[in-house]
């Protein structure tokens, strides 16, 4: 199965510490390649075969691997 990049996008902006606590088990399903923090918003992004449950308070869009690897 092809590896697909998922978004998990949480209100606030968090540090990487915190923003993996509020994920929890849902960020742990893949690899996580990319955090970032922006506008009030902290979205984490991981790579894996099929999304997660999303936490609590998260929302999970499928993103693409131009998306991933976009630089500011």
């Amino acid at each position: 199965m092809a590896t697909k990049y998922y978004r998990h996008t949480l209100q606030g902006e968090h540090s990487v510490e915190e923003a993996l606590r509020a994920l929890g088990d849902a960020a742990s399903n893949g690899l996580i390649v990319r955090v970032d923090t922006a506008q009030g918003q902290t979205h984490v992004t991981v790579a894996a075969a099929e999304p997660s449950k999303a936490a609590a308070g998260a929302k999970i869009t499928e993103v693409s691997e131009r998306d991933v690897t976009k630089t500011a």
